[in-house]
Order: C-alpha cells, then sequence, then structure tokens
C-alpha cells in the first residue's frame, strides 16, 4: 500500500493528456498519458484501474467533446486521431486519496496547438483552473512525423514557456514513452528521444518538475519482443509508473514548500 503524499490537502489537479493527467487528481493533459489517469481512477475509487482499452472506449463514447477544430488527417497518414478530442471530468466527495476531489482527463494531441494556448489563457485570465496540471504531449508528433523531431523540440520550447508563464498551476511535466512498435520503427525512437531530451532541458531551464516515464521504462527493459518499445505499456508496468510517481510527487511538493526547489 503507498502512503498518499498529497493527502487531504489535495483538492483540484486536472489531467491533460494521451494524462494524464489532472484531486482533480490528475488533472491531466495527455497523449498517450491515458493510462497513467486510469492508474488514478483506480486509486481514488480503491478498486482496479480501467486497462487502456476500456478507458479509450469510455473516453470515447461517454465523455463530451473538446471546444476546438478538430484535428484532419493529412493524406500521408490516416489515423483517426479526432475520435480521442475528449474532456471526462468528475467530482468525488471520498476517495481513496482524500476528500472533495476534483478530477479532469482532457486529451492532449501535438506538443503546442491552439487548443493548449486557448484553455491556459482562460485559466490566467479567469483566474482559475486545476491546482495541479499534469501534462504529456506523448508520442503522436513522434508518431506522425519522426523525421520532424527538431520542429517538434522547438514547439515543445514554446509550450515549455507557456506552462512557466501559469500562475494558478503546479505544472508536473511527464515525458513520453519510447516507441519502436509502431509505423514508423527506429525512426519513431529517435524522434521520442530526441525530444524528450529536449523536454528535460526545456524543464530544467523554466523550473518545471519533471517525471520521466521515459527513465523508468528503458532502464527497466520494458521491451517487447525483438526489443522494441510498444506504443503502449502493459497495465502492470504504468501502475508501478504511477505508484513512483505519487512517491515522488510528495516529496517534490514538500520541497517546494520548503523552498529548495524554484517550481
Amino acid at each position: 500500500m503507498i502512503h498518499n503524499p498529497i493527502g487531504r490537502e489535495c483538492r483540484q489537479v486536472a489531467t491533460h493528456q494521451d494524462l494524464f493527467w489532472s484531486s482533480q487528481i490528475p488533472a491531466s493533459r495527455a497523449g498517450g498519458s491515458g493510462m497513467v489517469y486510469g492508474e488514478f481512477y483506480g486509486i481514488i475509487h480503491r478498486t482496479q484501474a480501467p486497462g487502456y482499452a476500456e478507458l479509450k472506449h469510455h473516453s470515447r463514447l461517454e465523455c463530451p467533446e473538446q471546444v476546438r477544430d478538430s484535428y484532419v488527417p493529412p493524406p500521408w497518414d490516416p489515423t483517426p486521431c479526432y475520435l480521442n478530442e475528449k474532456t471526462c471530468h468528475s467530482h468525488y466527495n471520498d476517495t481513496g486519496m482524500g476528500h472533495n476531489i476534483e478530477i479532469t482527463y482532457d486529451w492532449k494531441h501535438l506538443a503546442y496547438e491552439d487548443y493548449d494556448r486557448w484553455l491556459y489563457n482562460k485559466w490566467q485570465t479567469e483566474g482559475n483552473g486545476p491546482q495541479f496540471l499534469f501534462v504529456s504531449p506523448g508520442i503522436h508528433d513522434c508518431y506522425h512525423e519522426p523525421e520532424e523531431y527538431e520542429h517538434h523540440a522547438r514547439e515543445l520550447a514554446r509550450l515549455a514557456r507557456h506552462l512557466a508563464s501559469l500562475t494558478h498551476q503546479t505544472v508536473v511535466w511527464i515525458d513520453a514513452n519510447p516507441i519502436t512498435y509502431a509505423v514508423h520503427g527506429a525512426a519513431a525512437l529517435k524522434c521520442m528521444f530526441y525530444v524528450n531530451a529536449a523536454a528535460h532541458a526545456l524543464a530544467r531551464e523554466h523550473g518545471l518538475l519533471m517525471f520521466s516515464r521515459q527513465t523508468m521504462i528503458v532502464s527497466g527493459h520494458q521491451t517487447i519482443k525483438d526489443g522494441e518499445y510498444p506504443m503502449h505499456q502493459e497495465d502492470g508496468t504504468v501502475k508501478t509508473e504511477v505508484q513512483h510517481l505519487l512517491a515522488w510527487l510528495g516529496c517534490a511538493l514538500q520541497h517546494l514548500k520548503a523552498g529548495l526547489l524554484s517550481s
């Protein structure tokens, strides 16, 4: 059993990903961090987290669409990513992570889009939004255009500057999981390593908290056949990642409170 490092002080977090993720504990914005959000969900409900397929099915069918111009796939890559453009929001009075928790899963596609700018500017203008923002650009940039890794890194720099400007959120940046078992193979992996290295440097530059899925996956040799990295890690692996994320976040927040970290 893992000690809850956030406890009853946690009131709102948004997960903006593919999360992850946002008690809200994750306010998550994620592309690919949806699995991380699922593990948060399991902790909150004191139950087993939903599997990736179950979670994606639920978000696509039961959550409202995002306020955005829908993604239009290019001719060379017809992947229907627009089906994921959903935002799931729930409120819980009594949970495994404390009382009065709000959790939002807000799917994130590419590194820095009009939707990101609109959402973050809205929070800043209105003086609201989640207390904690877990954000991960995910794998889609490298999945769709693996050769454009330098462009993706420049877009991450724009994202980092915007995240650093938020005054009402504690930002937790989660890097993307490395992938080879996908359309582009080795090119996608090269892209992911380059983009994640840029993300780590940007987090240091702007004083953002960074949690590295890549480090856990690579050091733990979380591969499948032929040493390839899958697009989506197994549920057990993701559960371990989230357990470490919560323990790490508890330490990070204590250091922030004590003034030992700049952000």
